[in-house]
C-alpha cells in the first residue's frame, strides 16, 4: 500500500528502482497524501526516467556539500570559499549561473 495512516497523517510510501522513498502528507486528509504521492511520482519520472534536472538553488547546494564535507581537514577553507560564492551570486539556482558569470566572479576575486 503506498498510502497509509500513521497516527493522525496520512504517510506516502512506495518502491522505485529498488529505493523506498517515504515522506509524512503532514495531513490528516488522505486526499492530500494521494496528490502527494502522484507529485513525488512525477518528479522521479521527470529527474529518472526524462532526465529533467531539479533545480536546485546555489545556497542549498553549497549547504548539502559542506554538511558532507564536515569531517575534511579542508572544512575551514571550504566554509569561506562557500561564503564568498554565496555572496556574490546570492541565492539564485544552479543552473542559471554560465561560464560568464563564473569568470565575472574570478575576476571579481582577483
Amino acid at each position: 500500500m503506498s498510502v497509509y495512516k500513521r497516527g493522525k497523517y496520512w504517510i506516502v510510501q512506495f518502491n522505485h528502482n529498488k529505493k523506498t522513498y517515504t515522506r509524512s502528507s503532514k495531513s490528516t486528509r488522505k486526499r492530500d497524501a494521494l496528490d502527494l504521492e502522484r507529485q513525488m511520482r512525477q518528479q522521479l519520472v521527470d529527474t529518472q526516467v526524462l532526465g529533467h534536472l531539479e533545480h536546485i538553488q546555489l545556497h542549498e547546494a553549497c549547504d548539502a556539500m559542506l554538511s558532507s564535507s564536515r569531517d575534511s581537514g579542508a572544512y575551514d577553507t571550504l566554509v569561506t570559499a562557500t561564503n564568498r560564492f554565496k555572496d556574490y551570486f546570492d541565492d539564485t539556482f544552479l543552473d542559471a549561473i554560465t561560464n560568464r558569470d563564473l569568470s565575472r566572479w574570478v575576476e571579481y576575486e582577483r
